[in-house]
């Protein structure tokens, strides 16, 4: 029940949810979760889509489409996040070059 677990109370049922997705989802289970950013708190999903960003086994086209979406959100939470992302992120990669500039339009 989407309305249910977007609810503050929700909140908690939708952040094990989307971990359980990044930890374990596929390519298109990662990519359905990102139509939730917008609509979910970014603490619920932030976790989430660090997991998935550590993933070895995910294809980095996947990666650079958490970026741009959490990019997207233009937020303080997203910009936190994207800076986080720059300092494990595989120096001089697509990712932390997609990172950047992502944290450069949100401004800090």
């Amino acid at each position: 029940d989407v309305d249910r677990t977007l609810t503050p109370a929700g909140s908690e049922l939708a952040h094990l949810a989307a971990v359980g997705i990044a930890r374990r989802g596929t390519a298109e289970d990662i990519t359905r979760l990102l139509t939730f950013l917008q609509r979910a708190s970014f603490s619920a999903m932030g976790d989430a889509l660090q997991t998935a960003l550590g993933r070895a086994d995910l294809a980095d086209p996947v990666k650079l489409s958490i970026l741009t979406a959490v990019g997207n959100l233009a937020t303080p939470d997203a910009h936190t996040f994207l800076t986080d992302y720059i300092r494990v992120a595989p120096r001089n990669s697509a990712l932390s070059r997609q990172a950047m500039v992502a944290a450069s339009h949100i401004g800090g």
